[in-house]
């Protein structure tokens, strides 16, 4: 390698562990509660409802880096699958998958996992 403060590290695997809250945006310039909910796939008055303590006038409170709640967590019982949680609160598979980056449609659940869960305002949507 090269002499000096900065040299290459040949074969060397660096590792970086990231933890990402769930259920959570945190909101850009610009961004108002239509986007936001455009991209999550639901109703920007879901977002306000989860929010409606610190949102008072929704289409102007927001700053940017402010976080936002944008679902529910909800802790995994023994038993429980992607389809018949999606069942019980009204929502996707799909949308549990959207809301959960880490899980995959096999995903074994664990219990006590936690998994955020918001309901899909979208009846089209609803297959499991």
């Amino acid at each position: 390698g090269a002499a000096g403060m900065y040299r290459n590290i040949e074969d060397t695997e660096l590792c970086i562990h990231i933890t990402v809250q769930r259920c959570v945006w945190t909101v850009q310039e610009s961004e108002n509660l239509v986007a936001i909910a455009q991209s999550l796939g639901v109703s920007w008055l879901q977002v306000w409802n989860y929010n409606k303590e610190g949102l008072s006038r929704p289409d102007l409170d927001l700053t940017k880096g402010q976080s936002l709640k944008v679902g529910q967590m909800y802790q995994v019982a023994k038993g429980d699958t992607l389809a018949n949680m999606a069942g019980r609160f009204s929502t996707s598979v799909d949308m549990i998958l959207r809301m959960n980056a880490d899980l995959e449609h096999s995903a074994l659940l664990l219990p006590d996992q936690l998994v955020c869960i918001t309901f899909n305002s979208c009846k089209s949507d609803m297959i499991a």
